[in-house]
């Protein structure tokens, strides 16, 4: 059985959380699904997760009911409205899409909150070695060495008494 069906089979067992859980998995793994966009989204109102419902139908592709365009404005409102918020929410098989090539009412929605790319304007996390922490290794290491050598030549007993 696929993880559709599975999901089916939970939802007939009443585990609608399981369901909405394997349909999201789903999703992080395959390709951009609009349909499946839906299922999330109308799992999600039959838990009463109204602001995850509006985050699933603000990606389906077709024409949103009154009570839909509500939930979209719920979670949207719920982010202030902030795009690199909303952004960090959604799947990434929806991020790696053009907007360009997305369902009309997706890329209409998209863009009427702001939003013209996805996963522009992402910072750039630094490398832990990046910048100065960089240039305090070899620093060490050198500190290190040149310490190791002077007590060869002068002896490590006499090194310590010039520090008590």
């Amino acid at each position: 059985m696929d993880a559709r069906g599975r999901a089916k089979q939970d939802e007939l067992d009443g585990d609608l959380g399981l369901a909405r859980k394997r349909l999201m998995s789903l999703m992080a793994t395959s390709t951009y699904d609009p349909k499946l966009c839906r299922e999330i989204a109308e799992l999600s109102v039959r838990m009463g997760d109204l602001t995850e419902a509006g985050r699933w139908y603000l990606m389906t592709a077709e024409q949103s009911t009154a009570e839909q365009e509500v939930l979209i404005e719920r979670y949207l409102n719920q982010h202030r409205r902030d795009k690199q918020s909303i952004i960090n929410t959604l799947p990434t098989a929806f991020k790696r899409l053009d907007i360009e090539t997305m369902p009309d009412r997706v890329r209409i929605r998209l863009k009427n909150i702001g939003i013209r790319k996805l996963g522009v304007g992402r910072k750039k996390q630094k490398s832990p070695v990046e910048g100065s922490y960089s240039q305090i290794g070899p620093a060490s290491c050198l500190a290190i060495a040149i310490v190791l050598i002077i007590a060869l030549f002068v002896g490590f007993a006499e090194m310590v008494s010039w520090f008590l």
